[in-house]
């Protein structure tokens, strides 16, 4: 569900595979901060790295991801355009901002990729692990979709000469409806043999010290304008009208593929309006008809995607059942793009 331009490293780089005589049993409880993450701002990735984060200490588990305001999108197979969200470096821009590194490693054996969180959460290091939503029970996907999604192992109990039969502590921050269900944040237990469907091919990380710690914090305008550098380009290169450029209208899997874009980009830019209105003092000079950025960026950014998800699902509802999609649907999408694009725009003019 997520892409970014990952670190990914040798399983043996830190040294701390625990061996098959070890027992183990050992949980960290990442459920006791579960109400610092504001789930149904994020994607299921974020959403665990700001779990992630609180349980190292970080005071402020949102900013590192809410600061971000990016719009860069991929060529996937098949002429499909997609958006990189969360957007690249994100791995990079944590470290700067709280001097904690996420390292990536890629899943080649189950059993093997247990031993290695054993040794994490023995060093106090919960586990963010992204696998096939399909696989995994506690989710509505489960038996219905296929499709990443991030959750966060924070213990385990049994014997590593029995692995399969590990008993594993999940916390899940994620908070959305679906078709089969509502999603809701979570703590459970699952064997590892009952996880290890959704494990294949997947991958896992872990956040290491990698610097001082908070207080390197640029300010909040600094932020603003690292953005509008990244969206100012953006918009020159006609980004925000290449978005539509694979939009199928007569197929359910169109539809539904730019329901899942435009439902990153709504949460992501509702994310992002709750760090401007955090930042509000800070942006007066950047007022407009007598209104507060924050204002200006929800009706200009945030409410246009929000509609645009909503018409898109609705659209994938009615291609699915063999109905027509009314113009509405397309032009909400373009609605949505031309508006970020010109409010980036007329931003970019003030602040760069």
């Amino acid at each position: 569900m997520e892409s970014t331009t990952r670190r990914f490293a040798d399983p043996q780089d830190y040294g701390e595979t625990m061996h098959n005589s070890a027992p183990l049993d050992v949980g960290l409880s990442c459920a006791s901060h579960l109400s610092r993450v504001p789930g149904a701002l994020m994607d299921c990735v974020s959403d665990d790295l700001s779990l992630l984060l609180a349980h190292h200490g970080v005071k402020d588990v949102e900013e590192p991801l809410s600061s971000d305001w990016r719009f860069q999108l991929q060529q996937e197979p098949h002429g499909l355009v997609r958006v990189l969200l969360p957007a690249p470096g994100l791995e990079e821009r944590i470290a700067a901002r709280t001097g904690l590194r996420l390292t990536w490693h890629t899943t080649r054996d189950v059993e093997d990729a247990a031993r290695q969180w054993g040794g994490h959460l023995e060093h106090g290091r919960p586990v963010l692990v992204v696998g096939d939503a399909f696989h995994l029970p506690w989710l509505p996907y489960h038996g219905h979709q296929h499709m990443d999604h991030g959750f966060v192992v924070d213990g385990a109990h049994g014997s590593l000469q029995r692995p399969r039969n590990l008993v594993l502590d999940v916390t899940d921050p994620y908070d959305n409806a679906t078709r089969w269900g509502a999603a809701k944040p979570l703590s459970t237990t699952v064997t590892l043999d009952a996880l290890a469907p959704a494990l294949r091919g997947s991958r896992w990380g872990v956040l290491h010290q990698d610097g001082p710690g908070e207080g390197k914090h640029s300010s909040a305008f600094a932020y603003m304008t690292d953005n509008l550098r990244a969206l100012r380009s953006a918009f020159e290169e006609k980004a925000y009208r290449h978005l539509l450029g694979s939009l199928d209208e007569q197929s359910p899997a169109s539809w539904d593929h730019y329901s899942l874009q435009t439902w990153l980009l709504s949460r992501s830019r509702a994310l992002h309006s709750r760090w401007l209105g955090a930042h509000a003092d800070e942006w007066q000079a950047l007022r407009r008809n007598g209104k507060d950025l924050p204002v200006l960026f929800d009706e200009q950014v945030t409410e246009p995607w929000k509609r645009a998800a909503q018409a898109c699902y609705l659209a994938f509802r009615r291609t699915s059942s063999g109905k027509s999609v009314p113009p509405s649907a397309r032009e909400s999408l373009e609605f949505a793009t031309a508006s970020e694009g010109t409010f980036v725009d007329a931003l970019s003019r003030q602040v760069l």
